[in-house]
């Protein structure tokens, strides 16, 4: 009896066992590979449990309970070592299967995971069981509809070859695979191969199907079939470029290839001609449509087809459905009739334009991938550059053929004929062109025509011609040239473009004629009408001229014209003591000199006796004809020798101005005369303006001119800081620093003597100790705040403007110094900005990026505009005085203070009001959101050690 129990226990042991051992072999072959990771632990946590129990019942000595807790340890063991999703799948495998879904278990186990179709179908009704998710969408169908789905409607036209595989299957007890269609539930066949395999389950024989899709592999292998007849295409392409070199033929062979080497079933290359895309030729399947394309660039019907977007986008377009396509109808169904389903246009440049479009067709659709794309953008390049090759090298015998024809006819020319390339150097001469310069061809061919020129003057205005001629115009006039012996002479030449048919210039041809003795005749008619036989000075009628032209260009320029009338000093005297002869002397020396100092640009005229008239153009400040005037006279009263002996002279100068005085030549040497008169009247040797408030702002001008470039010398100025105070914390953010001049004890307003120093260049110096003792002053402030104060600099427009020495300065001084470049802030005016914005902005990205911060000075009183305000680099807009002192009294300038303020608060600027004076004025702008101010509320401006003891 006891062995009886020990053998029924033993038998109760070895069947839990082989339960536990049957749970990991079943989970083994539901685990998705017999490779995986997971199902390795699997086996070998079931072997390392089933060999104690095979130990255990050979041995009759074992313990039973031994052999029992080591089972149940063996089975906690295997279920901790299963993940989450295992242990899942574990209970789905251990739990019966429902009656919806008969094979569930192996389907879910196996095939709801499988990448591939699986299909559980009854050989019998032929219809399907089960179906996993990748096998319902593999067929467009949702899973739940295709349970209990007749075959038939998958296999409607093969079902006899399916049905006899599956048959074949169950007969067999063998895998059979084999490949057929199927319909999709969208009508659209595919193409699959099918594995069969026989499985039972609940004593059912069924079929298990695995179903691959073989359409997208096919289509893969044919886009690499497409690319790999295209690669060939190209190079037999390139081969052909290489090869031919007529164009004709060339675009033809490209067609051909493109036929029967790329695949496609139509190709027409067309030429652009105007707004008409004209076909020179084509290949492959026409019937017509080539001969009937009338594709017009201007034409809205068009403008959406392949071949004109190709022109106007200037790249490869393609159609990949022309069903589908919207635009240009026409075209579209006549392309549909003949079985084109897709379309590409390749341009074709020539001097980078669209000279020719290639056309490319396809029976089938979605051919042209991005990666055949890139191929026929490489096409497009070759053929570009085959026909930019051949265009010039038809170009060049077309310029041959020209070149002789013309040879032929102005070889006999009596006119001296010259023949240049397009650019410009010379190819051709004839005789008479050589008679006429002593130059063969074969010295001047490949040279430019301004080997010709006698002086850089003529050479200047040559390539001035020339550039006028490169724009299409004849030219006719007149060249100084020099001949090959070195002898000068004068042609007058006519020099014409010649184009092409495309309207392109391809040569010039240059006729000219001895001009040398008409010239000469022509130069002493004029010297006879328009100059001073004595001087050789222009007379009145020349100068009445010159002074119109001077006139005109004021009126163009806005600038003025000072008119100079001269006046020897008691030249009778002097000519009556030494003689009339030396009289002459002494006037042409006096002519030789003023030519001298006035410069080609202006003009000196004799207008009798001891008169002389000085024209000076395009004067843009009034300090100009100070210094000229001066200049003058100094340069007349040089002592000058004559018959051996030493003359001193002086000159009484009248000046008068257009448009100030007039703008009538008349009116103006009246004025300049009547000013001379009163000059003479003052004691001679000096210059008189037309009116005595002119000639008094003059004077002042230039004697404050004077006294700045002592003060310079003698470092005259003074710095003077205003403190700028934070309205939220009432403590000093920072100073401007303020020039003054102390001119021997009387202090010189900045507003006196700054438009000076800038109209005589003197502001450059004065700007460049302005900032040097600045940044100085502004370590002994830090010194005494550590980094907090600022000290504001104003910059001058000359200094703005040489930008590159300012940030150098700048730079400069911050290195010597140590200052840290955010106590630095510029004010610039409003007027400074205005001009190149880009190079503005420039500029001021060049500051911002030392760390010096900007600020607008007397905003509101320039240029303001939002256009170029919300471009600029500016950190504070300094609202003007203007506008804050009368805030209490006018609405007006109250309404401008906070349009100031919201505007620099909407830009993220910082806004500062200058000139505040009152309680009421603070008040106001804080109430408003002004961040800060200056003013004599909270300081006047102060020296530097006033300002110290102010801060302590």
């Amino acid at each position: 009896m006891g062995n009886d129990f020990l053998i029924l226990l033993k038998v109760v042991q070895a069947t839990l066992w082989l339960s536990v051992v049957f749970v990991f072999i079943k989970y083994f072959m539901t685990a998705k590979g017999n490779n995986s990771p997971l199902a390795a632990v699997f086996l070998l946590v079931a072997g390392l449990c089933f060999t104690p129990v095979i130990l255990l019942l050979i041995s009759n000595e074992s313990s039973n309970l031994l052999v029992l807790l080591t089972g149940l340890l063996g089975l906690l063991i295997a279920y901790k070592v299963l993940s989450p999703n295992g242990r899942r799948q574990l209970r789905e495998l251990l739990s019966p299967t429902s009656s919806e879904e008969p094979f569930g278990g192996l389907v879910g186990g196996l095939a709801a995971h499988a990448f591939e179709g699986v299909y559980l179908v009854d050989p019998v009704s032929l219809t399907y069981i089960d179906v996993n998710t990748s096998g319902a969408v593999a067929l467009k169908y949702k899973r739940e509809a295709m349970l209990g789905m007749p075959l038939k409607l998958v296999h409607p036209n093969n079902l006899e070859t399916v049905v006899k595989n599956v048959n074949k299957t169950i007969e067999s007890g063998r895998r059979v695979t084999f490949v057929e269609e199927a319909i999709r539930s969208d009508g659209k066949p595919i193409e699959v191969e099918i594995a069969l395999k026989v499985v039972v389950s609940n004593n059912k024989t069924c079929v298990l199907a695995v179903g691959r899709d073989l359409t997208r592999r096919k289509l893969s292998q044919h886009k690499i079939d497409q690319l790999n007849q295209l690669y060939k295409m190209l190079t037999l392409s390139n081969r052909a470029i290489t090869r031919i070199q007529d164009r004709a033929k060339l675009s033809k062979n490209i067609c051909d290839l493109a036929i029967d080497e790329g695949g496609f079933v139509l190709a027409w290359i067309g030429d652009v001609e105007g707004s008409k895309v004209i076909p020179a030729c084509y290949s492959g399947k026409n019937d017509g449509y080539v001969e009937n394309l009338n594709i017009d660039l201007s034409v809205e019907r068009y403008r959406e087809g392949p071949v004109v977007k190709s022109i106007n986008e200037r790249k490869v377009i393609c159609i990949n459905n022309l069903k589908l396509e919207q635009g240009f109808q026409s075209l579209k169904e006549e392309a549909l009739k003949r079985g084109f389903a897709s379309a590409v246009s390749v341009p074709i440049f020539v001097d980078q334009k669209v000279t020719s479009i290639l056309a490319v067709y396809s029976n089938q659709k979605d051919v042209f991938n991005p990666k055949l794309m890139q191929l026929l953008s490489n096409l497009s390049e070759d053929l570009s550059y085959a026909f930019s090759n051949l265009q010039i090298e038809t170009k060049r015998k077309e310029a041959e053929k020209r070149l002789q024809l013309l040879s032929s006819v102005v070889d006999q020319s009596t006119d001296a004929v010259a023949i240049m390339n397009a650019d410009g150097f010379i190819e051709y001469v004839n005789p008479r062109f050589s008679a006429l310069t002593g130059y063969a061809l074969e010295d001047i061919k490949d040279s430019s025509p301004s080997i010709l020129c006698s002086n850089q003057q003529e050479a200047a205005k040559f390539h001035k011609v020339f550039l006028d001629l490169s724009n299409g115009r004849k030219w006719k006039g007149e060249f100084h040239n020099r001949k090959k012996s070195g002898e000068l002479y004068w042609s007058m030449d006519t020099i014409s473009p010649i184009k092409d048919e495309s309207g392109a210039i391809v040569q010039y041809v240059s006729t000219s004629e001895d001009y040398t003795a008409l010239k000469q005749a022509q130069d002493k008619i004029k010297q006879l009408a328009f100059y001073d036989s004595l001087t050789g000075l222009p007379n009145r009628r020349l100068l009445l001229d010159r002074m119109a032209q001077a006139i005109n260009q004021a009126t163009r320029n806005y600038s003025y014209v000072a008119v100079f009338m001269l006046d020897i000093d008691k030249f009778k005297t002097i000519n009556d003591s030494l003689g009339h002869k030396s009289g002459d002397e002494l006037i042409k020396h006096v002519s030789q000199r003023l030519t001298e100092h006035v410069g080609s640009q202006n003009t000196v005229a004799r207008l009798g006796a001891d008169e002389f008239i000085v024209v000076m153009s395009d004067v843009q400040d009034i300090n100009e004809v100070v210094y000229f005037a001066e200049n003058l006279l100094e340069q007349i009263r040089v002592p000058i020798e004559i018959d051996g002996g030493i003359v001193s002279v002086t000159t009484s100068m009248g000046v008068s101005l257009c448009p100030i005085d007039g703008d009538e030549s008349d009116d103006l040497l009246r004025c300049a005369d009547l000013a001379m008169y009163h000059a003479k009247a003052e004691g001679r040797n000096n210059f008189q303006f037309y009116t005595r408030e002119m000639n008094e702002k003059a004077l002042a001008q230039l004697n404050i001119e004077r006294r700045l470039k002592v003060a310079i010398q003698k470092n005259c100025f003074e710095l003077y800081y205003q403190p700028q105070i934070e309205m939220s914390t009432g403590l000093v953010k920072g100073v401007e620093a303020l020039i003054r001049w102390n001119d021997e004890g009387t202090f010189i307003s900045p507003e006196t003597f700054i438009p000076i120093a800038e109209e005589s260049g003197l502001m450059e110096q004065i700007g460049e100790w302005v900032i040097i003792q600045a940044v100085k002053d502004a370590v002994k402030l830090n010194e005494l705040i550590p980094n907090s104060l600022r000290v504001a600099i104003n910059l001058s427009a000359s200094q703005f403007r040489e930008s590159d020495k300012l940030i150098q300065l700048i730079t400069d001084q911050l290195k010597c110094t140590g200052l840290k470049p955010d106590n630095i802030e510029l004010e610039l005016t409003e007027s400074m900005l205005i001009g190149d914005l880009d190079a503005v902005i420039e500029t001021l990205e060049a500051f911002r990026a030392l760390g010096i911060t900007l600020a607008i000075d007397d905003f509101g009183t320039g240029y303001s505009s939002m256009s170029y305000l919300k471009n600029l680099p500016i950190d504070t807009l300094k609202i003007d005085r203007s506008f804050i002192n009368d805030i209490g009294v006018d609405a007006s300038d109250a309404a401008i203070t906070v349009a100031i303020i919201t505007l620099a608060n909407e830009l993220n600027m910082s806004v500062l009001a200058e000139g505040v004076e009152t309680q009421e004025q603070m008040e106001f702008l804080e109430q408003h959101g002004c961040r800060a101010y200056q003013g004599y509320f909270y300081s006047k401006p102060l020296p530097l050690d006033k300002l110290l003891e102010l801060l302590n």
